[in-house]
């Protein structure tokens, strides 16, 4: 079995390949959430954060590379890869250069193949503020016999196959997830509220967009244009509508609910208002995601 004890140098003299760590980051959105990554390889002393007595390692996060740094990377040279070629592999690799951390770029996730999508977005969701953290915490675990089955079905002695792993049993359901949440809001991937558009942004970012959105007594979330750095302000939320539109041709929208600790005063009943004179008329113009414009 290529998950064997070795001894290397580099790792105290102790052996490491295929042993299991428990990693909690501070430094980030999520410092509670902990993930097991295990050993694959060993870090060359010569290259870049390896040197002798400094403890170091990289997570493998589908499109997380950064060709820059990265010295092995053979993602679409060999087969079994699942990427068709290097700078595919890392359309996260520079996400700092965007975003205060990985749950505001995690739009990025959606230009990888599509079964690198979902692991992707779970690990973006965590919120690093930084690659190369200061405060990592880790400790030596066993590792689950699940992990172990899917990793021995992913690599062998030659590197990549490409399998699948094992099909998993039925289990009993568990709890749902905390929602993601970035800027104050909570995201909803791939989602947008259909109409209910009061005020566009322009050259945004999440972060402004949710800074906006605070700023406005009336706004509960917003739809942000991940290809287009634009958002869309609304005083609706996804329960005031009946949910959000998930069928857009290409996922161009994140959705943001903001009403989290925040109080929304209830309207009053308007006072009846009288029929408008024949000669006069009014035409209102809203931003739809649908169609262009709507009159009402």
């Amino acid at each position: 079995m290529f998950l064997h004890r070795i001894v290397d140098p580099n790792d105290g003299g102790v052996g490491g390949c295929g042993k299991c760590l428990l990693v909690q980051n501070d430094n980030s959105l999520h410092p509670e959430w902990t993930a097991v990554v295990m050993k694959k390889n060993r870090c060359p002393p010569h290259s870049n954060g390896c040197g002798a007595g400094e403890p170091h390692f990289d997570i493998a996060a589908p499109g997380f590379d950064n060709l820059a740094y990265s010295q092995s990377n053979v993602c679409g040279q060999r087969p079994g890869t699942g990427f068709n070629s290097k700078e595919q592999s890392a359309v996260f690799g520079s996400w700092y250069q965007q975003c205060p951390n990985t749950a505001e770029c995690i739009h990025l996730c959606d230009q990888l193949p599509t079964r690198f999508i979902r692991g992707c977005k779970l690990f973006a969701s965590w919120g690093w503020k930084r690659g190369d953290p200061t405060n990592v915490k880790y400790k030596v675990v066993t590792c689950p016999e699940r992990f172990v089955e899917h990793i021995r079905a992913q690599f062998g002695p030659g590197g990549a196959t490409g399998g699948d792993g094992p099909t998993p049993p039925t289990q009993a359901p568990t709890p749902a997830p905390t929602p993601v949440t970035a800027a104050g809001c909570t995201v909803t991937p791939d989602a947008a509220i259909s109409g209910h558009n009061n005020q566009r942004l322009s050259g945004a970012t999440i972060a402004s967009c949710a800074a906006a959105c605070h700023a406005e007594s009336w706004c509960k979330s917003f739809d942000f244009h991940k290809n287009e750095g634009k958002c869309d302000l609304s005083d609706k939320s996804a329960s005031d509508v009946g949910g959000l539109k998930t069928s857009y041709k290409g996922n161009p929208y994140d959705h943001y609910d903001c009403t989290a600790d925040r109080e929304f005063p209830q309207a009053p009943t308007p006072a009846p208002t009288p029929k408008p004179t024949p000669e006069a008329s009014t035409t209102a113009i809203s931003v739809r995601k649908d169609a262009t414009n709507s009159s009402a």
